[in-house]
């Protein structure tokens, strides 16, 4: 193995003291999170602060946030790879990786939010076809194959090189991960298998989007523009993710001289433009709403800007997107300095917008409350256990991509060996 293949090798081949304090305490958050989702298994789900009225808090926004941080890292990995942007490799792999990462928190979110882990199995057997549920455990289903298929083909020929050339390797499971990919393999993915992967973050996300509307009793959440503000935020998010990520793999496994300047370049400005569409799609919502919406409509628009919840909202808009979007239109937004907070502050406004769209709609619902209109109106404040939950969550799927950047090389071997042949 050449000195310059061992370089872009050596996380793989390589493994220092500092990356086992790193794991070490991303296992002790990974126990924190099993030891509360404990309590709420034996205390019940009222432990987290949800209720009758509200049954989705800061749980099913975090759910929601990975399920469209997963689908759109893994299109924005199919997309380079389908116009064949071999300088943007790097971060197509880490795409792959994010959102493996990201699915399987999502997977976990949401058998945990159940209160009961059996139940899954029920939706699998006993579902009915009606359920929004039940459709957002087939869009995880058939998402996640596809995306395991997806992820197979850009793999398999690094692990074969890895397998016959890099003795220090740590998978070794040849023959399983080799099946149908012989000496002729060099790690191209089919455009067709591209394209389905660009189709099933489509598919994924409009299901989550479609379960949202198919629930009558909340205002809001039939708004004509709910597809589109699902799809901006999760293509922005998918972007932030791969730049946090991409500085995270630089840190932890010092792969700098591959996380290029230029990269981080494209990845602020591709994430300028979205979180500019995102704002502008939030925006010509809620005017839509103020305009046009039922008066149970404008009452959550009007909790939301000027209520309860303007707080959390405009803290979003101003730390959240436009300081972003000013940081990355700036020249600090050209270096990894720059790109890597601005896109953990994209992704803080993401995830709090995340939970504007759940909450305040569920305290104010169209159905008439039992105690009648002049009574309190339902209240929903996270408790401990909860935020600790959402932690682990984020903990979960920074252990789950660290493992897969220890496993496999960031930069696909054929990418490297064309480019020093």
């Amino acid at each position: 193995m050449s000195r310059v293949e061992r370089s872009y090798l050596r996380p793989v081949v390589k493994t220092t003291p500092a990356f086992y304090g790193f794991l070490v305490m991303l296992l002790v958050g990974c126990g924190l999170l099993f030891y509360a989702w404990w309590i709420q298994l034996t205390e019940g789900l009222e432990v987290t602060g949800i209720s009758h009225w509200v049954p989705w808090g800061v749980y099913i926004s975090t759910f929601v946030f990975f399920v469209g941080m997963a689908a759109t890292s893994l299109a924005t990995s199919a997309w380079i790879r389908l116009r064949s942007k071999d300088e943007y490799l790097p971060l197509a792999r880490i795409g792959e990786f994010l959102s493996l990462a990201s699915l399987l928190v999502a997977a976990v979110a949401i058998t945990m939010d159940l209160g009961r882990p059996e139940r899954m199995i029920s939706l699998f057997t006993s579902g009915r076809l009606g359920s929004p549920m039940v459709w957002e455990l087939i869009g995880m289903t058939v998402f996640g194959a596809g995306a395991l298929l997806y992820i197979y083909f850009t793999l398999r020929y690094d692990y074969r090189y890895l397998s016959e050339s890099v003795k220090e390797a740590p998978l070794r499971l040849k023959g399983l991960i080799l099946l149908g990919g012989g000496k002729g393999d060099r790690g191209r993915v089919p455009g067709w298998l591209s394209v389905i992967a660009i189709l099933l973050m489509v598919f994924f996300i409009g299901v989550d989007a479609w379960l949202f509307g198919s629930v009558i009793a909340q205002p809001s959440w039939q708004s004509l523009l709910i597809g589109p503000v699902f799809i901006a935020a999760a293509l922005a998010s998918g972007v932030a993710a791969i730049a946090v990520a991409s500085g995270l793999a630089g840190a932890t496994f010092g792969l700098h001289n591959y996380l290029t300047r230029s990269l981080f370049r494209g990845l602020s400005r591709a994430l300028a433009v979205l979180m500019t569409i995102y704002l502008a799609v939030v925006a010509v919502d809620k005017a839509m709403v103020l305009a046009l919406g039922s008066a149970e409509e404008i009452a959550v628009a009007e909790a939301v800007l000027t209520g309860e919840f303007a707080w959390s909202f405009w803290l979003a808009v101003v730390v959240g997107f436009l300081v972003p979007i000013a940081v990355l239109l700036s020249p600090a937004g050209s270096s990894k300095k720059g790109v890597v907070p601005a896109a953990l502050l994209a992704l803080f406004g993401i995830w709090i917008y995340r939970y504007l769209e759940l909450v305040p709609s569920m305290t104010r619902p169209f159905i008439q409350l039992p105690w009648g209109s002049t009574g309190p109106l339902p209240t929903y404040t996270p408790t401990l256990i909860e935020w600790g939950l959402v932690a682990g969550f984020f903990v979960l799927g920074t252990l789950a991509f660290t493992v897969l950047m220890k496993l496999f090389p960031m930069t696909p071997v054929r990418e490297r060996q064309s480019a020093h042949v």
